[in-house]
This record gives structure tokens, C-alpha cells and sequence, in this order.
């Protein structure tokens, strides 16, 4: 199929407005549950993930393989889980999730957590 010139500079377009939707999330860190530990605080310093949002697509730029996520929505309810899968970089969240969201992010007892919008 060729495309004609207002097709292509509409395909540019597109193209360009998905790059500017792509955003890096602001992820804070707690402590989850440590009970029945000895040693609450880690021995090394703790590595951050790296989380890009692209409309329903989060890419992870450093490993989160295992890691549980959730999305907390308003009244403090779950309104999404998955564990991440090994060997990927990418989910696909939900197409009817709207609004503000708390996104965390659980590996072991540390809760990775910042705010996602829809």
C-alpha cells in the first residue's frame, strides 16, 4: 500500500505523540511486613526500578522479574495484580483502568510505590 503525503506526515504525527506520552515514573520506597525478621534494614544499598509508562505499557529498564505489582486505586482497594514474568521488560496493563492510581511494586519486604495516571 503506498501512502500518500498527508498520510505520512499523519503517521509522524502519531509517532510523535506517543514519544511525548512517554513517561518516567516517580517511585518512592518503604518497608513492607518484616516480621519475623532479625534484620529489618538491608546491608547494601538499595537499587531503584526504572519504569517508563507509555499508555497501557510500562517497560522496565531494570529488572523487576518476580516482583508483584498492584495498582491501589482511590478508595485503597487492589484494583490490579500481576506478578511479573521472568525474562521481560514489558506489561501491558489494563485498557479500562482511568484515573489516578498508587502503583507498588513488591520485591520481598520493599515496596516500591509512586502515582500513575490514565
Amino acid at each position: 500500500m503506498l501512502m500518500t503525503p498527508m498520510s505520512f506526515i499523519e503517521a509522524q504525527n502519531q509517532e510523535q505523540e506517543e514519544e511525548q506520552d512517554e513517561v518516567i515514573l516517580e517511585l518512592e520506597f518503604s518497608f513492607g511486613d518484616n516480621s519475623g525478621t532479625h534484620n529489618p534494614l538491608p546491608k547494601a544499598p538499595i537499587r531503584m526500578p526504572k519504569v517508563y509508562k507509555q499508555g497501557c505499557k510500562l517497560s522496565f529498564l531494570t529488572s523487576c522479574n518476580g516482583c508483584n505489582l498492584q495498582l491501589v486505586n482511590e478508595e485503597d482497594e487492589i484494583e490490579y495484580s500481576i506478578i511479573i514474568p521472568s525474562n521481560t521488560n514489558t506489561v501491558e496493563l489494563p485498557s479500562y483502568l482511568s484515573g489516578e492510581y498508587r502503583i507498588e511494586i513488591i520485591r520481598g519486604r520493599f515496596i516500591f510505590w509512586g502515582i500513575i495516571s490514565f
